[in-house]
């Protein structure tokens, strides 16, 4: 099994990407940008954050056009 460190707030809680999917426009730029591998979806269709491979990274935030990535504390 291969385990993900994930980010932390400084409160110590983690945090996780999630696709608001009803605004995601399938351009592939936060796939692309995921070090983790963590978003999948094709191109032109909505996307999705597998939660067990988000390491919380915030890298996906920048590329996204529509601003439709949140991080979430689980």
């Amino acid at each position: 099994m291969i385990t993900v460190e994930k980010h932390h707030r400084l409160d110590n809680r983690v945090q996780t990407a999630w696709v608001v999917e009803e605004a995601c426009i399938g351009c592939f730029r936060c796939v692309k940008a995921c070090p983790e591998n963590a978003i999948v979806g094709a191109s032109r269709l909505m996307h999705t954050v597998i939660q067990a491979l988000c390491t919380g990274c915030e890298a996906c935030l920048v590329p996204c056009p529509v601003d439709c990535i949140e991080m979430k504390t689980l």
